[in-house]
């Protein structure tokens, strides 16, 4: 949940990411209950992404921490919310090819 959503980086992350109503993680939210809460978050519509945004932002922050601990490599917050939103998008039109 730290590494998600509580740490002032990964705050930073969210509030990047143009959802149409914030989604707010109270300190003592398990993570059942957070997924629970994005299901309904929305981006805007400028950003073509209807599908969520929840497992591509959690995986950037994820892998951003992997590569700040294993690399001493750091991403800028607004690079970790662009790819997550990019590859959001790419994932939304690669189910549209499919029908």
């Amino acid at each position: 949940m730290h590494i998600f959503f509580h740490c002032a980086f990964a705050k930073e992350v969210w509030r990047n990411v143009p959802l149409k109503s914030p989604v707010h993680i109270a300190e003592d939210t398990d993570f059942k209950s957070a997924v629970f809460r994005f299901r309904q978050a929305l981006c805007l519509s400028p950003t073509g992404i209807r599908s969520l945004v929840l497992p591509w932002t959690c995986w950037f922050l994820w892998t951003a921490r992997n590569k700040l601990i294993f690399e001493a490599k750091t991403n800028r917050l607004v690079e970790i919310a662009t790819k997550g939103l990019s590859v959001a998008l790419e994932w939304d039109q690669a189910q549209d090819l499919e029908k």
